[in-house]
């Protein structure tokens, strides 16, 4: 729970900062001081970076999809709406991205384990 608010925490600050901070500018310094943080991890937890071309590939189709188109919406709109509604809105693209890759994507099968994951996921938005 303590990630999660301190995760979600952040769309407060988002908010005062994007009254200085150009939007389009936060989303890349938080895009590209994630990126610099990842070698260090790396290197602490002893794992390799993959150099595999397509594994690659699909990295950089994740990170455009799942952080960089997202958070560039919602720190485009964070003006315009709360900190508390980017937060929720954030919070639920998990689930929805399970609902997408079932019904559109045909990529993951319904299990109740899953569905049971989706339903703890839109609690914990409820209980943030």
């Amino acid at each position: 729970m303590v990630p999660g608010a301190i995760w979600e925490g952040s769309f407060l600050f988002a908010k005062v900062a994007v009254a200085e901070i150009p939007p389009f500018i936060r989303v890349f310094l938080t895009v590209f001081i994630a990126c610099a943080v990842l070698p260090i991890v790396f290197a602490v937890s002893k794992h390799r970076f993959p150099l595999n071309w397509k594994l690659l590939a699909s990295f950089a189709m994740m990170g455009l999809l799942n952080n960089a188109i997202p958070f560039s919406l919602l720190f485009w709109e964070q003006p315009e709406i709360s900190a508390g509604l980017a937060s929720i809105l954030n919070a639920t693209r998990p689930a929805f991205t399970f609902i997408l890759a079932v019904q559109i994507l045909k990529q993951e099968s319904i299990q109740a384990r899953r569905i049971v994951g989706v339903l703890i996921g839109f609690a914990g938005v409820i209980v943030m």
